[in-house]
């Protein structure tokens, strides 16, 4: 009955998100999640900052979502432990205290504002008796009197040189304390990173040079912290290191616009010029890696012409019109096929007027696809929203406006919940039944960008529902199964499906996957032979691969034919990331 209860209460907290929150909350979200990102993104990781503005929004400052939320559960519920739970529950709470006990599985944590000692669960790999631990809670009575849940956003504080400690009680305390400013805090650490010797010897070296020559350290030093935070540095000297790191301020008008060539920085660094150069390009890839992972994230995404071979993201041409026409029999009783024929013979010409709110919904969705710029497409998606924000192809023009990984997600979720309802699965071929199309669009999509997240065994499992319910494949999930295949290193089942497809009509195509695979399955690297062969099926892939972009989404459309710049970038999606 425990393992029951838990299982309960673990299903109720993991949907809220996806039932708690409206398209509206989910549009505040993402301009809050954007906003914390500009503050913190020196400070935390971009996962986690987008835990601490997701978590404080709907557990402190705008709890209403969540109470009301656990309310509803409350009612469905038949078992008296499973409610009193979901009541406590409805306290969140921002905990801020020190660890003076660890147990078994859970830690005990004596709160610096309330004076109490509270349980939390948690397995110790670790430990962290005398730390400070922040984030927010949820009272828990399976845990006594005093017993805890904890959230995602809960942070360990174990290095106190700065003050951070008094800091955060001082804010807490305050009556009109925003959360946000307690995060900010951490910016006021000298040494929020356990650095290692080496590592702090290098930040101590760049410090100075920075103060000699009277340079802020404002953009510098959060710079340096994520290198070497995020790479293994392996030099015998800092200061070769430290070097490095002035060269790519110079090199990026980091520090002003006067410029120090290598010799002048080796010199005062006691470095050679090539040392200079060898740190200077390690620094500089990182940080061009973080430039162009920000601008996929914020960058708009242009739609691709209509389709000939139908490959992508968005609906086929010719979705809308056999939606409309669906619709309007709908509406309607036929005695025979004549009069139906009849019926819509006369329609075709006249714009088709949705009867209700989702179909009018679902009538801007269409036109938001067919958009000839981003910004109209953005304002007919929201407008589709406002009218119904419960249907398919909402959530998924939504999920491309955001930015960030847990409301796309989100996103996508509800977008495969919402239409499975309407899905026709005694149809052999569900592609042959308009209706249909959303489910499997929303599939594809999602599965898509798993890919993208490195999560391959989530978008098999896409793929091969797709695959289940519609055999023929009108989408072209066969290529993408390949591609899931081989990152997860099952070769044999990647070749059986590539070889159940025509490679005369997608020789580029054939060529690419396949060369991958053998490079992939052996271990050796793609030669230059390889690519020129290549290069003569599509000579645009050879030139991607050279630049070394990120493909970044799927392609909402693309036109494949042989030799295409449609066909190269199809190409580049699916082995990016494999070479």
């Amino acid at each position: 009955m425990s393992a029951v209860i838990n299982d309960e209460l673990t299903r109720i907290s993991n949907s809220f998100i996806a039932d708690g929150l409206s398209s509206r909350e989910y549009r505040e979200l993402d301009t809050r999640i954007g906003k914390w990102n500009l503050e913190l993104r020196d400070l935390f990781e971009e996962e986690l900052i987008e835990i601490l503005a997701l978590e404080s929004f709907y557990y402190i400052e705008r709890a209403e979502f969540w109470i009301n939320y656990l309310k509803k559960q409350i009612a469905k519920q038949p078992r008296k432990q499973v409610i009193d739970v979901l009541t406590l529950w409805q306290q969140p709470f921002l905990l801020f205290g020190q660890i003076t006990q660890e147990l078994e599985n859970e830690l005990i944590v004596k709160d610096d504002l309330r004076d109490i000692s509270y349980a939390i669960p948690g397995k110790i790999t670790e430990s962290h008796l005398g730390e400070w631990m922040l984030g927010i809670v949820l009272p828990d009575s399976r845990r006594g009197e005093h017993g805890l849940t904890g959230t995602d956003g809960i942070m360990f504080i174990h290095n106190d040189s700065s003050g951070i400690v008094a800091r955060i009680r001082d804010t807490l305390k305050s009556s009109d304390k925003d959360v946000l400013d307690v995060y900010r805090l951490f910016g006021q650490m000298e040494k929020v990173y356990d650095f290692t010797t080496f590592q702090q010897q290098v930040v101590d070296l760049t410090q100075q040079y920075l103060a000699d020559h009277s340079y802020e350290e404002d953009i510098v030093l959060p710079m340096l912290t994520g290198f070497l935070l995020n790479n293994e540095v392996n030099a015998k000297k800092p200061s070769a290191v430290a070097a490095g790191v002035i060269q790519v301020a110079h090199d990026f008008e980091l520090i002003g616009s006067a410029y120090s060539t290598l010799k002048e920085i080796g010199a005062y660094f006691n470095v050679s010029s090539a040392t200079v150069s060898k740190y200077r390009d390690q620094v500089g890839d990182f940080v061009m890696s973080k430039i162009e992972h920000s601008k996929e994230e914020n960058s708009e995404q242009i739609a691709s012409p209509e389709l000939s071979v139908d490959i992508g993201t968005d609906p086929r041409g010719t979705e809308r019109f056999m939606w409309e026409m669906v619709k309007r029999t709908q509406q309607q009783s036929f005695e025979t096929a004549e009069s139906l024929n009849a019926f819509l013979s006369g329609k075709m010409n006249e714009e088709y007027q949705p009867v209700n709110k989702e179909e009018q919904a679902q009538l801007f969705c269409y036109k938001a696809y067919e958009a000839e710029t981003e910004e109209l497409r953005v304002q007919l998606a929201n407008e589709a929203a406002d009218k119904n924000s419960n249907i398919a192809d909402v959530h998924l023009l939504l999920a491309e406006q955001s930015t960030h990984k847990i409301i796309k997600e989100n996103h996508y979720l509800k977008a495969i919940r919402s239409s499975i309802e309407n899905v026709d699965f005694t149809i052999d071929q569900a592609w042959n039944y308009v209706l249909n199309r959303p489910y499997l669009r929303a599939l594809f999509t999602y599965g898509a960008w798993l890919i993208t997240e490195n999560r391959h065994t989530d978008a098999l499992k896409q793929f091969s529902h797709i695959f289940e319910i519609n055999p023929q494949d009108h989408q072209g999930v066969r290529w993408l199964l390949v591609v899931t295949y081989m990152h997860l290193g099952f070769y044999e089942e990647a070749d059986q499906v590539l070889n159940q497809l025509n490679s005369d009509n997608h020789q580029a195509i054939f060529f690419y996957l396949e060369l991958v695979m053998d490079r992939k399955e052996l271990d050796l690297a793609i030669n230059h032979v390889d690519m020129s062969h290549g290069e003569k099926l599509n000579k645009h892939v050879i030139a991607m691969v050279a630049e070394g972009k990120d493909p970044g989404a799927f392609p909402r459309s693309l036109t494949i034919q042989a030799g295409s710049m449609d066909e190269a970038k199809l190409i580049y999606w699916m082995i990016s990331g494999l070479i």
